[in-house]
């Protein structure tokens, strides 16, 4: 899903050669990971069942810095960039987590814009209303006003894909977005990928589903199996 007229841009992302020991909280380490994602690309990553805590995501936000190779976001090293500069890119990233990705003492709501709020200018109004609408396209009557321990893992699986769909981002780290909804968040997450994929976002979608890696509307660019820790291409 490429679009050929930005061979000439810097990658979304890219990968050089990139290495890290088992993080703490992690199920595994990476060893020698190489690939680039350009506007419009999708990298699909099948994950080992016992071994689903990845540090990926974290990698390719520049949370995580890898003890050997480098990891690019928008043709720059995330350890070359400023505190600034790297969090105002990280305002670029829409992001699903394996783990607690919440903040316990916020309703959903306020979780869902609370990224765009700090990352941006727009007023809360602006912000409230792409994230009903999104909700709806999520299959929400509306955004749940509860504290997320409060809230239905469905509906919490739904808010999460709001959430990382706001402000139209540059690159999509999505952990898992279907282990909560399987199969009923299927076709509103299918049907935004293609439109964030078809506005140029890059896609780097973590999943253990064998039904995920069968499903021909995915369409990823590049594949990867991991095996121990090695993405393998397939």
């Amino acid at each position: 899903m490429s679009d050929p007229n930005t061979a000439d841009k810097p990658p979304v992302l890219a990968f050089e050669e990139v290495s890290i020991e088992m993080p703490q909280g992690f199920d595994h380490g990476i060893r020698g990971a190489s690939f680039v994602l350009r506007p419009g690309d999708c990298c699909l990553v099948r994950l080992e069942w016992e071994s689903l805590r990845s540090p990926l995501t974290d990698l390719a936000t520049g949370v995580l810095e890898p003890d050997k190779g480098i990891v690019k976001y928008g043709g720059t090293d995330w350890n070359r960039m400023g505190f600034s500069q790297a969090n105002r890119e990280r305002g670029r990233v829409g992001r699903t987590f394996e783990g607690i990705g919440w903040v316990a003492n916020l309703d959903v709501d306020e979780n869902v814009i609370l990224s765009e709020r700090h990352h941006t200018w727009r007023a809360d109004s602006e912000l409230l209303h792409e994230a009903e609408t999104l909700a709806r396209q999520f299959g929400l009557e509306s955004l749940p006003k509860t504290r997320p321990s409060q809230t239905k893992r469905l509906d919490l699986a739904r808010a999460s894909l709001v959430r990382a769909f706001m402000g139209s981002p540059t690159l999509l780290a999505l952990e898992r977005p279907e282990m909560s909804g399987y199969p009923e968040i299927m076709p509103p997450l299918l049907k935004q990928l293609a439109a964030a994929r078809q506005r140029g976002a890059a896609v780097l979608w973590l999943t253990n589903r064998p039904e995920i890696w069968q499903e021909a509307e995915v369409r990823p660019t590049i594949r990867f199996t991991m095996s121990g820790e090695t993405l393998v291409p397939v």
